[in-house]
């Protein structure tokens, strides 16, 4: 309500079928944890009135967004921090657990305190060159975590900073084996110290996102992102070839499943730039009428495409697909996709 001037530390903590919240300009404070689990929230939205807050794409901020407060633990894929956070917030990313990769602004200074806690589906993070510390716990139980780099900025991390990442294997560090040694490490972070350590690593040229080359037909469409003009039967090394630094893009299909150069690329494929085994950015590919995901279209697609009408929970899609171009996702449109798999001049995809 619009009178609510204050919300306590670990007000909505548990609700876990919260979606989203909308906070009034009259809110001047929110206590830590506000959000604590609530693993459902996809979106807080603050009043452009409020003189001590402010939010974009759902996620909570100071009002000049030089502290990231909250990321919504049911937001997922991944997420780039905006260039004016300078820090990030205790527990802000507590939980997120369908967030997979995240791309930390150069004005960020400091992560704290479980920063990244619980975040289990996060496989790659790069900390630029300001960060000077790594709270305690920030990075804690992110057991799908494979690599990250750290800065030799970093002079200090925290106790428990990587308690319970079972699989972080490499760790990419910008300075030298000595200035490595200098730095602080607390207690209880045997999994980053038994990672193998990579000195004097220099990131790459590399573009900081998927981005189809200026002869490319794929766009990218960044609200959803999602890679739209790849025909079907179109095998993996011909879509590559078509992005920038092809040679560290890869293609995985729904399952997670590197395809091999002559694999046929489907709805739902995920096309990854990669830097040193890390997931530097990805997208997923959408081919209009081809639901299964194998690359080709055919009277699977429209049984496929029917069984998620009745009964969506079973039979998921990537996106919705009208196409029979009336402005409604129904089982006409799987019908209609029957009648183009069979005579496709006379049912054309609309």
């Amino acid at each position: 309500p619009i009178n609510v001037e204050s919300l306590g530390t670990s007000v909505f903590a548990y609700c876990a079928s919260l979606k989203k919240i909308q906070i009034s300009n009259n809110t001047t404070s929110i206590g830590d944890c506000a959000f604590y689990d609530c693993c459902s929230l996809i979106s807080i939205t603050v009043s452009e009135n409020n003189k001590y807050y402010s939010s974009e794409e759902g996620v909570l901020f100071n009002k000049d967004k030089t502290e990231l407060i909250c990321y919504p633990g049911g937001k997922a894929g991944q997420y780039v921090v905006p260039e004016s956070v300078k820090s990030i917030g205790y527990y802000a990313f507590e939980g997120c657990n369908l967030l997979t990769n995240v791309k930390i602004g150069n004005g960020v200074e400091n992560i704290a305190k479980c920063a990244f806690y619980q975040c289990g589906s996060l496989e790659s993070i790069i900390i630029p060159m300001n960060v000077t510390n790594l709270g305690i716990g920030s990075f804690a139980s992110c057991n799908s975590l494979v690599s990250i780099t750290i800065p030799k900025s970093v002079v200090n991390i925290g106790d428990k900073a990587f308690m319970e990442c079972t699989l972080l294997k490499d760790v990419f560090y910008t300075g030298t084996g000595d200035e490595w040694n200098n730095i602080l490490i607390g207690a209880e972070n045997e999994y980053l110290l038994n990672a193998t350590i990579h000195f004097d690593y220099v990131p790459s040229a590399l573009p900081e996102e998927v981005i189809p080359s200026v002869d490319s037909d794929i766009v990218i469409d960044t609200e959803k992102n999602t890679a739209k003009g790849i025909a079907i039967q179109t095998n993996a090394a011909d879509v590559i070839a078509q992005f920038e630094g092809a040679e560290n893009i890869q293609i995985v299909d729904k399952n997670g499943i590197v395809l091999a150069a002559d694999a046929l690329v489907g709805t739902g494929s995920k096309i990854q730039l990669v830097e040193n085994g890390e997931v530097i950015d990805e997208v997923t590919v959408v081919i209009k009428g081809e639901i299964d995901g194998n690359g080709i279209i055919d009277s699977d697609d429209a049984i496929y495409m029917l069984r998620n009408t009745l009964f969506p929970d079973t039979a998921p899609v990537v996106e919705e697909d009208d196409v029979d171009g009336n402005g409604i996702y129904d089982s006409d449109d799987a019908i209609y996709l029957l009648r183009y798999t069979l005579f496709p001049d006379m049912f054309p995809l609309k």
